[in-house]
């Protein structure tokens, strides 16, 4: 072990991994290199490897030349830098996950209240790249601390924002006008209406369509999500006219833009 990278020997023996503790006093700043031959190049620590299991994450439905499908595991990254400290497990490992997503060239999970967010452009990498320092493009781990349980079920990327509904409430997932990055996200609780979990909201510009059950029927609702006030979302209850005309039990909602209709499944009146 070593304070700072300029410590290091100029040369080092085959296969030698030296921790990089630096100044703080933390194990999360600390890094690892390893003497590769001819230089010191960025590793991992003793015993750190992880990877995440194919079989249980998200698979992927490939379409082959033929016309076919092809439903199989997917290949992703685990950790090749760094340690449980500098470079944590994804904070979705052993949930289950409720939605993916794509939100800036990044691939999303929602699972429990956790919101993980890929690196750029890199969809299989959930850990950092690198430990050397925070970069803009890493990964984005975000857990919602809202006092109560708010596992998230769906989330909906409306312009520069991500908004995340739970059964109990909306949330918005944004960087304030800035790229998003580890450094610029942040999370607020922007509505407190009820949601089916099993409904995933649909959106058209800047209109969401979800719903919710009460006791034997569904309504539905839409927000105005650009149409805030003071952070929070305005909405208007489309089934205020006929509140026990859809069955409950709904399983998916789709807006028309041009026929200005909302369709209502529900498994309790399927036809």
């Amino acid at each position: 072990t070593v304070t700072d990278f300029d410590d290091l020997p100029d040369r080092g023996s085959a296969n030698e991994v030296v921790r990089i503790s630096g100044q703080s006093g933390t194990q999360e700043d600390d890094y690892y290199v390893e003497w590769d031959g001819s230089q010191w190049v960025e590793s991992i620590g003793f015993g750190e490897a992880e990877n995440l299991g194919n079989e249980t994450m998200p698979q992927v439905l490939i379409r082959n030349g033929d016309g076919t499908w092809t439903l199989r595991p997917h290949d992703w990254r685990g950790r090749e830098v760094g340690d449980q400290y500098s470079n944590e497990t994804p904070s979705f490992v052993n949930k289950k996950v409720n939605d993916l997503f794509v939100f800036q060239g990044r691939l999303g999970v929602c699972a429990g209240e956790s919101i993980v967010l890929s690196e750029v452009n890199y969809f299989e990498q959930f850990y950092r790249s690198t430990c050397v320092q925070l970069e803009d493009d890493n990964r984005i781990d975000v857990e919602l601390r809202f006092g109560r349980v708010e596992n998230i079920h769906a989330a909906l990327a409306v312009q520069d924002e991500l908004i995340l509904f739970s059964d109990k409430g909306q949330f918005s997932l944004s960087s304030g006008g800035q790229t998003l990055t580890p450094k610029t996200v942040s999370a607020k609780q922007i509505g407190d209406f009820l949601t089916s979990t099993d409904v995933k909201p649909h959106t058209i510009g800047k209109s969401a369509f979800f719903t919710a059950q009460t006791g034997n029927h569904t309504v539905a609702r839409e927000f105005f999500l650009g149409a805030a006030t003071d952070d929070r979302l305005l909405s208007s209850e489309l089934t205020i006219q006929c509140p026990q005309y859809i069955a409950g039990n709904a399983r998916y909602i789709q807006a028309s833009r041009d026929h200005k209709i909302i369709f209502v499944l529900t498994r309790d009146a399927p036809t």
